[in-house]
């Protein structure tokens, strides 16, 4: 898919309310790919990095955690994530009202750019983030917290 596409259909997915699907994955294997620190709690794979690129990441929660203490946005940034591994609660807002749901290997979201968001791992969370465009995680813009 390109950028437009993913920006247009995460965006139409999200309007109409039918942005958690679920899927059918393989059984989780692991990369040979370094994980890297994201966050204090969070560790990423990055498998696809290009900034102004379709990005690819796997990132990983560990039990019990959240992706953030804070509510965030990802302004200039789309979001396809899919659960690989694992269970948690996605929380965002959606035309004003806080809305909860439990994922877990298989479901996908589909999420626009500066949907107010956040992931909570019940068990160790292993999703496969698909970023339209990837923002490096040291630019200001990579995410925004909220109070």
């Amino acid at each position: 898919m390109r950028l437009e596409a993913i920006q247009r259909e995460t965006q139409q997915r999200w309007e109409a309310g039918n942005f958690l699907e679920h899927v059918e994955i393989p059984p989780y294997e692991e990369l040979n790919l370094l994980w890297v620190p994201y966050e204090d709690y969070m560790q990423a794979q990055q498998i696809r990095v290009v900034p102004g690129e379709i990005g690819e990441l796997h990132i990983r929660f560990q039990a019990g955690t959240a992706e953030d203490k804070y509510m965030h946005v990802h302004p200039d940034s789309d979001r396809v994530i899919t659960v690989l591994l694992g269970s948690g609660t996605f929380v965002a807002v959606r035309n004003g009202e806080e809305i909860r749901l439990a994922i877990q290997a298989g479901d996908r979201l589909w999420m626009p750019r500066g949907t107010v968001h956040n992931f909570f791992a019940g068990e160790e969370l292993i999703v496969h983030s698909v970023h339209s465009p990837f923002v490096p995680f040291e630019d200001p813009l990579c995410f925004v917290r909220q109070k």
